[in-house]
């Protein structure tokens, strides 16, 4: 985190949690980045890749900051892509193994919406 960050999410030697992303946000989010899923997802590291994912981060951060709720960077914006998809995959591994248990009992409980839509986006891909 840079000077400039630390000292505006500083406030008398205490940090200022921004707010909770809004279920609106979220579905934004996740519109954004289903164009730019193959580049999002891409496992290539090198210079040119590395500057058009940063790119598209940008991007989807200024229009996710045009909604006025709470001014994100693209970084933070990133972190919360990962934590939907990391949570979406832990919650589909949970479902397949309650599937394959033997014995009586209730069912898994379906997925979210939003969880449903990030799988449906990565289809059968691993990552």
């Amino acid at each position: 985190m840079s000077d400039q960050e630390l000292s505006a999410a500083e406030e008398n030697g205490k940090i200022v949690r921004k707010k909770n992303f809004t279920d609106k946000g979220v579905a934004l989010l996740l519109d954004l980045a289903e164009p730019h899923i193959k580049l999002l997802t891409s496992k290539l590291t090198n210079t040119v890749t590395n500057k058009l994912k940063k790119s598209v981060w940008y991007d989807i951060s200024r229009k996710i900051n045009a909604q006025g709720v709470e001014q994100r960077t693209w970084r933070e914006i990133k972190c919360k892509w990962q934590g939907l998809t990391s949570g979406a995959k832990n919650k589909i591994a949970k479902e397949k193994r309650e599937k394959r248990k033997t014995g009586g009992g209730p069912g898994p409980r379906p997925l979210d919406p939003v969880s449903q839509k990030i799988v449906s986006l990565f289809g059968d891909s691993p990552s």
